[in-house]
């Protein structure tokens, strides 16, 4: 969906819960006189709202560039492109947040814990990154582990480009053949759940390697 665009100050009915006034920039001295927002955004959030019955809190919504840069923000935030938002909402821990986001489809998602506000960034992107805290440590999944089942396990990978399959051993235990292909304990739970995702390509040494496909082997 296309990017709107709102005078700040302005009331207008997103979805049932949220108005675009609850997602203009809160710069006190940045003469902004607009607020942006991409409509997928505060669906998400109405979904969020619904499902849990309480009310969500907007922290940042939109940012202009110079309350951006005034809070330390990225300077390709999605924020400054009305495409994300910082929440919270009372009695509700923020790792349960997180978990629901990703279950309805969110494909960014930042957890920050207690010390840092107990609070989710949520935001429009179509390209899968979870992260934990300001450093953006990346995570696999925000959803509880359930046990593996062992077997044998084929992934499909590209390697500098070209397709491979790599047969391995998965007991349950993240082991060597994981550390190798960062994403394949996620992508074996996927796999058991009959979920799909579009994995990153990661640098291992000198290689490219990308997941592609897993599957178990029943011979």
């Amino acid at each position: 969906m296309a990017i709107q665009q709102y005078n700040k100050g302005e009331s207008h009915q997103l979805t049932e819960h949220f108005n675009i006034r609850e997602f203009q920039c809160k710069g006190t001295d940045c003469g902004c006189q607009e607020t942006l927002h991409d409509p997928a955004l505060s669906e998400y959030l109405q979904q969020i709202r619904s499902h849990f019955g309480k009310p969500l809190r907007i922290n940042s919504g939109y940012r202009c560039e110079k309350h951006n840069q005034a809070v330390g923000g990225a300077p390709s935030s999605r924020h400054t492109k009305g495409q994300a938002a910082d929440v919270t909402m009372d009695g509700v821990d923020a790792l349960e947040l997180a978990r629901y986001a990703q279950q309805i489809g969110v494909m960014g998602i930042g957890l920050y814990g207690p010390e840092e506000g107990n609070f989710i960034h949520v935001d429009t992107r179509s390209s899968r990154f979870f992260w934990k805290g300001h450093d953006q440590l990346p995570v696999d999944s925000f959803l509880e582990e359930e046990p593996q089942q062992p077997g044998i396990y084929l992934v499909s990978c590209r390697v500098n480009g070209t397709a491979a399959v790599i047969s391995l051993v998965f007991d349950g235990s993240i082991g060597p053949q994981l550390q190798i292909l960062p994403g394949y304990d996620a992508a074996v739970q996927m796999t058991l759940n009959e979920e799909s995702a579009v994995f990153t390509p990661v640098e291992i040494g000198r290689d490219t390697v990308q997941i592609l496909n897993i599957r178990k082997y029943d011979p």
